[in-house]
């Protein structure tokens, strides 16, 4: 599997304005806030790059009760949120060992980025680990799977075959969600 080097792209990462548009408010989180309130939320983007998710998040709920929580594994990715995020906690390290105590938090948001994950059965059992009982973790990612004549894959066909290994095999991909004791709750939106 290829591994992307985000420092090489840091800074103009951002340029891209279709990621910039696409992440609005987070109505699964107010979903969730709705359905457990409480005094104080802890929130994770996972994998949070520039801040683009949590710019966008710190901008729509009242952070008064929010405590909001950014790891990466890239440390350009994680000056640039540094420039334009405040009150919030940015963190370089690896999603298969996160440097956060247990059931930490309430709600762990990972946008794009679980297939660059090098060891996904680690990453998903330290997610079991810091998510609080009853919290949410919410996947939003492409499905390589159902979408071999995405324009990129014409322009660079073997994207495709490297995007089926950094996604694995689907069938094994759902399945291990229950076997890390989340609940598997997916809805496919095919792009």
């Amino acid at each position: 599997m290829k591994i992307t080097d985000y420092s090489q792209i840091a800074d103009k990462y951002e340029d891209n304005t279709y990621r910039l548009d696409e992440m609005q408010f987070d109505k699964n989180l107010k979903e969730y806030q709705d359905k457990y309130p409480k005094s104080m939320y802890h929130v994770l983007d996972l994998a949070c790059g520039t801040g683009i998710y949590l710019d966008a998040q710190t901008n729509g709920f009242d952070s008064r009760n929010m405590n909001w929580y950014g790891l990466d594994a890239s440390e350009d990715m994680l000056k640039k949120a540094k420039n334009k995020l405040k009150n919030v906690s940015l963190v370089h390290g690896l999603a298969e060992d996160m440097p956060y105590e247990n059931e930490k938090f309430d709600y762990i948001s990972n946008n794009y980025a679980f297939h660059h994950f090098l060891k996904k059965e680690a990453a998903l059992d330290e997610i079991y680990r810091v998510l609080k009982k009853n919290g949410v973790y919410k996947l939003h990612n492409i499905a390589v799977h159902d979408m071999r004549k995405w324009w990129v894959y014409h322009y660079f066909p073997t994207a495709y075959d490297e995007d089926v290994k950094g996604f694995g095999k689907r069938k094994l991909f759902l399945m291990s969600f229950p076997q890390g004791g989340l609940t598997q709750s997916c809805r496919w939106h095919i792009v």
